[in-house]
């Protein structure tokens, strides 16, 4: 992977910068390190000058999630930070990071931008208070805001209404109940995985058939037959998961899901919109008609506002630990079963609702791919790449992922980094190959539906990505396939938003 050069000079002096030189027997190598330290010295004035358009520094960032990088930022703009973490760019959106950390490196942006510290524009403090108050950290946010009224008195009436915004929406937040009595019952705890116990009840007959979504070989009736009889395993499923956590769950049916939820009336109309949203959009994706039903007996969907729910069911009924998972789904290849578990916000946080309905969108992608053509897992970066496309495509303006993916592949594209590790694996993604599998994706697309669509077949057929990527594209390789997305990645973008402006403003 091809690197910043001031970050290889870095790497170099923290590599080397404390070795004994003097203790070479030989002269030679005397006025070799010499030469060495002169070229390292070189190295460390040159990106100066290469990028004097575009100084910049490093930061530290605690995450929410925890842990923390440190590293060069190379880009930034009102939504994310793009930053170099052992020889790796990172892109991380402000809101997945701790509120002071966050602070912290805004602030030495912007006073980067302006050149020294204490030139910083009225407007620049008011957008500081602004982001601060909206993660909840009043104090500082007043100290900004303050420091904003005093560089320019106009600003006094846009602070109050923000103030005043804040305080309705708190009030509101507050009045919330968001832990109910029957969660936190200390009952008793069922076998891990039980999930899969309740649908291993299906027979090996059912089985089989499940795991292949098409069921052309099957007779009309017979198609019917197997919808009554995975129904009613659902059912009993959704039984025991009511049984185990509180007669508040109820259960929304809609067209495709069953979806199972202590959600507000309100708030559980709104999780069935994005799921059919969701499915209608792929099934135009993948020319799927949607009369057929790519779930069969339609989808389980578990959504809980309440944190001990979610956590429990996750426990109990799948045997994992949803700590630091604002959701997941789970598929069971061998049963052709999938169902989707979800956590739900404080409905009031609009920010938090968002992150959420991209997850919905996201986790529920990856149940219809699940079901698609064959129920056969498919390579990590495909099928990340789709959820994440499906969610930009079907909340917009609601979606944080267009804006995180445009950020971080155009430092791909200007450092000629590259992305051939991820094209060729078929391990989980990391946390920063998301993006890139998301834009790929994207770039795919981009030449044809009905290539997107052969190619995905073909890898639930069972042939492995170099042949579904050569058959489906007209003898395309892992090179052409990259070179072809660095010249779409510089013409084109991934958000459906409004496209992001540089800086804070």
């Amino acid at each position: 992977m091809s690197v910043d050069p001031r970050l290889k000079s870095r790497r170099f002096v923290e590599m080397y910068g404390g070795t004994n030189l003097q203790t070479a027997p030989a002269r030679v190598f005397e006025w070799s390190a010499i030469v060495f330290l002169l070229l390292t010295a070189w190295l460390l004035v040159l990106p100066i000058q290469t990028y004097a358009d575009s100084d910049t520094i490093r930061v530290t960032l605690d995450l929410s999630t925890g842990g923390g990088v440190t590293g060069l930022v190379v880009d930034h703009n009102s939504d994310a930070i793009v930053v170099v973490w052992d020889d790796t760019p990172h892109v991380f959106a402000w809101d997945e990071i701790e509120a002071l950390s966050a602070y912290k490196a805004r602030l030495s942006l912007l006073t980067l931008a302006r050149g020294r510290e204490g030139a910083l524009l009225a407007v620049d403090h008011f957008v500081l208070g602004r982001f601060m108050l909206e993660r909840g950290r009043v104090v500082l946010a007043r100290k900004e805001f303050d420091r904003a009224k005093r560089l320019d008195p106009s600003y006094k009436s846009m602070i109050t209404k923000a103030l005043r915004a804040h305080r309705v929406t708190k009030k509101t937040t507050d009045a919330s109940p968001f832990e109910c009595e029957e969660s936190k019952k200390d009952s008793p705890v069922s076998i891990p995985g039980e999930a899969e116990r309740v649908c291993e009840s299906l027979t090996d007959s059912l089985r089989s058939r499940l795991t292949d979504a098409g069921l052309t070989d099957l007779t009309p009736e017979q198609v019917e037959q197997l919808k009554v009889a995975v129904r009613d395993v659902y059912d009993r499923f959704g039984q025991k998961v009511i049984e185990e956590l509180g007669d508040e769950v109820k259960v929304i049916e809609t067209e495709h899901f069953l979806i199972h939820t202590d959600a507000t009336p309100s708030t559980g109309k709104q999780i069935a919109d994005w799921a059919e949203r969701m499915y209608d959009s792929l099934c135009v994706a993948f020319d799927f008609d949607p009369a057929q039903n790519v779930f069969l007996a339609k989808c389980p969907f578990f959504c809980f506002r309440s944190q001990a729910r979610y956590l429990k069911f996750a426990r109990v009924f799948d045997g994992y630990n949803a700590e630091q998972a604002l959701g997941y789904s789970r598929s069971i290849e061998r049963l052709g079963h999938v169902h989707i578990v979800l956590r739900i916000p404080d409905p009031h946080d609009r920010r938090a609702m968002d992150r959420f309905a991209s997850t919905l969108v996201h986790e529920g992608a990856h149940a219809f791919v699940h079901r698609f053509h064959k129920s056969r897992l498919i390579p990590h970066w495909v099928n990340e790449g789709l959820a994440d496309l499906t969610s930009e495509e079907v909340l917009k303006n609601r979606c944080f992922t267009g804006e995180k993916t445009d950020l971080l592949v155009s430092q791909y594209v200007k450092y000629k980094w590259s992305i051939g590790d991820v094209l060729r694996s078929n391990e989980p993604l990391e946390v920063h190959q998301y993006q890139i599998a998301q834009s790929v994706v994207a770039y795919m697309r981009s030449l044809g539906r009905e290539k997107f669509v052969t190619f995905l077949t073909l890898l639930k057929d069972g042939n492995d990505l170099p042949h579904a990527l050569a058959y489906s594209y007209d003898g395309l390789s892992f090179i052409d396939l990259e070179r072809g997305w660095r010249a779409w990645v510089s013409r084109n973008s991934v958000s459906t938003g409004t496209p992001f402006a540089a800086g804070f403003e």
